[in-house]
């Protein structure tokens, strides 16, 4: 298991180190999984790996490239061949009333039944014996892999986990599984003062709590809402309503939490937060049987119930001018959270001596790089929640109508203040005072702040981040779905917009080409075997009067993405896209990602397209939209924030800028500098390899 996590999550392969009957050279191994578009950089040191451990690192690697599953379109001879839709349609109706029946030779170009297009055992074996003869595309897109040696494989996963769990942002939950496995079976110690993310602390103090009732960690009342929410399977961001209905507490267990309550300094104002969920915890806890040792907590619960507690935030709307500035200086976060509304309100002067006499340690600086870029953007943007959710955003903040009706615009002494906390932040970490070389590409690759809902693949993409597309012909989407219970027809569909983002027409179930340029290979309709349909968009012949291309994935009927056995989507990019080629190419997939939602969502978008400047937008965005792509109304509005959402969301590139001018660094030309930063494995630093912690200090230490 730490082997495959290895593999998974760190491109590591690991080995023995020792020869032995069932070695494997390196060399054999590095031609077997090139098939996949894999291959080791330092192959030659692989001395031994067992059968058995090959046949594992061979499935890990088959699974991240979605080569687990057979792939088989409904149209055989996709693209080449696709039928006419409007006579297929007339085919499909007068058949299903018995009054046309598909020849053999027919059935031949299909890989579902051509009538109801579910699923048949029969057609499905023949197009997939045909599919497995065709031979594959000349493209690769290479991943590099790492071969170490067993020991040192694990002290990279224990560097990967503590530099997930003391990260400043919260982790994806899907690699919550691989850390506390790893946690458990390495035996890592971590110290909870370092885990600055509530989420991620409350989900490492679960186990002592449920072996030996200690809330050690715990720091406020809030955190151990967090924690009930946790051990009751719900939301740990609070995000969502939390119901504890059920919830048992011992005897000892309640002494631990009264005790815990006691000890809080800001117990009056914690409680209040979440007072309906406290009431119904501090009823169940009987505080009174403990009034003489606990009183703190006694008076606490009195005032709560009798409505006496006055929040930090009626304090706030009360207070006004330097009043309210001096309120939020003892909560510096907050302060910056509430920066653009402060903006017209409260005197510029006044704001920005506040904001200098901050401590920069007090601060995170992914808050304080989001408030720069917010400050900085004027446009219409996205805003996404804990959940995932989405919302656009229109331009009537206090700050932009401070800025319009004001002569003196107050922004560029505020985001001097800004800028001088981030230079705080980052300077003296390193002694770095050195030529460094900065990847243009980076100010198009989003830090990923966001990464609690995002989704698992084969790329660490954030929301927003640019791809440059290369010069292949073909962009191939792809989705695979299985069904697990009833019958489950997806559909895989592509909207087209044009400059001003509106409907421009669709390529999908119905309508199967546009021009020529984009390709549709079939609307399967069950999936009982595992049914696949696939998109090509022909990069150099898309018309450029529709430059935004939005691709996404519907539940047009039967079970949603969290109840298939399983579904996978992403993109190929390929060289030699006819019929002789296989559909399917591992090893030309860019990116495979699992399709998988708790939100009971219907509609999900993986990526944008945008034509003229031939670069891919990563999206990841579910919804619960309607099931046909033209019915989401909301989706060309969101397309055209996120189409800028590299404007307003903080990036690799201004991070990296940041470091320079923190450090002293001289930026040079590539081929004369000491330190590269950029997104490529020759480079000094590759920011897609760093996780955790390890993205703001750009992976370097001090020495």
């Amino acid at each position: 298991m730490l082997n495959q996590i290895a593999l998974k999550r760190l491109n590591l392969i690991a080995y023995n180190g020792k020869i032995n009957k069932k070695s494997l050279l390196g060399a054999t191994i590095n031609a077997e999984i090139g098939q996949l578009g894999f291959r080791i950089k330092n192959y030659q040191e692989i001395d031994n790996i067992s059968s058995e451990s090959l046949n594992i690192i061979m499935h890990t690697l088959k699974e991240m490239r979605g080569a687990n599953v057979n792939y088989v379109p409904l149209f055989s001879k996709f693209p080449d061949e696709i039928p006419n839709q409007w006579f297929y349609l007339i085919k499909r109706l007068f058949s299903f009333f018995n009054l046309y029946e598909f020849s053999e030779a027919e059935k031949e170009k299909f890989g579902a039944d051509p009538t109801t297009q579910y699923q048949s055992l029969e057609l499905y074996e023949e197009a997939l014996a045909k599919q497995k003869e065709k031979i594959g595309d000349t493209h690769i897109e290479w991943i590099e892999l790492t071969a170490l040696p067993i020991e040192l494989v694990k002290l990279r996963l224990v560097e990967w986990v503590l530099a997930l769990i003391y990260g400043q942002t919260p982790i994806q939950e899907t690699l919550w599984d691989d850390i506390l496995y790893c946690l458990n079976e390495l035996s890592i110690p971590f110290d909870c003062n370092k885990v600055t993310i509530k989420e991620t602390l409350v989900r490492l103090v679960a186990k002592s709590w449920k072996k030996a009732n200690s809330l050690q960690g715990i720091k406020t009342p809030t955190d151990l809402i967090r924690l009930f929410a946790y051990l009751t399977a719900q939301d740990v961001s609070l995000a969502e309503d939390i119901f504890l209905k059920g919830l048992k507490y011992s005897k000892p267990q309640r002494r631990e939490i009264i005790q815990f309550l006691e000890n809080c300094s800001n117990l009056e104002e914690d409680l209040l937060r979440y007072q309906g969920l406290w009431k119904k915890i501090l009823k169940g806890l009987h505080p009174g049987d403990y009034k003489d040792k606990f009183p703190k907590v006694v008076k606490a619960y009195d005032r709560l119930i009798n409505g006496e507690i006055l929040s930090f935030e009626g304090k706030l709307e009360k207070a006004q001018g330097n009043a309210k500035l001096a309120l939020l200086k003892q909560r510096p976060s907050m302060l910056i959270r509430k920066l653009s509304n402060l903006i017209g309100v409260v005197s510029t002067d006044s704001l920005v001596s506040t904001l200098q006499e901050l401590n920069a340690e007090d601060l995170p600086l992914p808050l304080l790089m989001q408030a720069f870029f917010a400050l900085n953007y004027k446009g219409k943007r996205l805003i996404i929640n804990k959940q995932g959710k989405f919302y656009n955003v229109l331009e009537t903040t206090l700050y932009l109508q401070a800025l319009d009706n004001s002569k003196s615009p107050p922004l560029l002494p505020i985001n001097k203040a800004l800028d001088n906390l981030i230079i705080q932040k980052l300077a003296n970490l390193w002694d770095l005072n050195t030529k460094v070389w900065i990847d243009l590409r980076l100010f198009s690759y989003i830090l990923p702040l966001q990464a609690r809902k995002q989704s698992e693949g084969l790329l660490n993409l954030a929301r927003g981040t640019r791809i440059k597309l290369g010069n292949q012909k073909v962009l191939r989407s792809f989705v695979y779905w299985k069904q697990q219970e009833k019958r489950t027809d997806y559909d895989l569909a592509l909207m087209k917009l044009d400059d001003n983002f509106n409907y421009a027409g669709r390529v999908s179930w119905s309508s199967y080409s546009s021009e020529g340029d984009i390709i549709f290979s079939g609307d399967i309709q069950s999936a009982e075997l595992g049914a696949c349909e696939f998109l090509d968009i022909k990069l150099d012949a898309v018309k450029q009067t529709n430059p935004y291309l939005v691709v996404s994935v519907l539940v047009f009927a039967g079970e949603n993405f969290e109840q298939v056995t399983a579904c996978y989507s992403g993109w190929m990019m390929r060289d030699n896209p006819e019929n002789d080629v296989a559909t399917f190419d591992a090893k030309t997939v860019a990116n495979k990602v699992t399709v998988k939602s708790t939100s009971q969502a219907r509609f999900w978008v993986p990526f944008i397209i945008d034509t003229r400047k031939g670069e891919l937008i990563y999206v990841d965005l579910y919804s619960k939209g309607s099931n046909v792509i033209e019915g989401n109304k909301h989706l060309p509005a969101t397309v055209a924030a996120l189409v800028k959402y590299n404007q307003y969301r903080p990036n690799f590139g201004a991070l990296a800028h940041w470091f320079k001018r923190a450090n002293k660094a001289q930026l040079t030309p590539r081929e004369k500098a000491e330190i590269t930063i950029g997104m490529d494995d020759d480079c000094t630093i590759n920011v897609t390899q760093l996780v955790g912690e390890r993205i703001f200090t750009l992976g370097l230490t001090k020495d």
